[in-house]
């Protein structure tokens, strides 16, 4: 596989695996019924994986900018944001489970939808290999080209002032 190609897969593993555990965090993974005396219903909420575990959905947004930012670094920087994409990919495998995992108090009726828990999961997942990825492979991979940095030898903001003012034109 060419080095553009892993970097391409790096990139789609990690948006696409952060953009699955977004959307799961976003709907309902749990709900409970808690009863109340006659003649009362019982009380019915619903909670997305967002109140269940916020922290996942926050990774998931930085797994998303990782996977971005994959493609702007080079060499040290690659290693870091792909180091950065793999733990919150860790971190959202995390969230599922615990989501997974919830618990009510002991009168409450609890039901746990294993879909988006296991979505979240599945997301991490992507986005972990994604980052781990990067950092075993990235250092071989292209970087963005030297014309979008700024110039090296770039003249102080009053010199260009000062030309305005002689009549020259400092862009050239």
């Amino acid at each position: 596989m060419t080095p553009r190609r892993e970097l391409t897969l790096a990139v789609v593993l990690a948006v696409a695996g952060s953009a699955l555990a977004l959307l799961a965090a976003s709907r309902t993974w749990v709900e409970i019924d808690t009863p109340r005396p006659a003649p009362l219903p019982a009380l019915h909420e619903t909670q997305s994986g967002r109140d269940v575990v916020p922290w996942a959905a926050a990774m998931a947004f930085v797994g998303l900018a990782g996977g971005v930012a994959l493609l702007a670094t080079r060499r040290l920087g690659r290693l870091i944001v792909g180091a950065l994409v793999a733990l919150a990919g860790a971190i959202m495998i995390a969230g599922g489970v615990a989501g997974w995992m919830t618990t009510g108090e002991a009168f409450q009726q609890v039901e746990v939808s294993a879909v988006w828990p296991v979505a979240s999961v599945l997301g991490g997942l992507l986005a972990l290999v994604a980052g781990g990825f990067a950092v075993v492979r990235g250092r071989s991979w292209a970087a963005m080209g030297s014309k979008y940095e700024a110039p090296r030898s770039a003249a102080e903001p009053s010199d260009a002032w000062d030309a305005l003012d002689r009549g020259e034109d400092p862009t050239t």
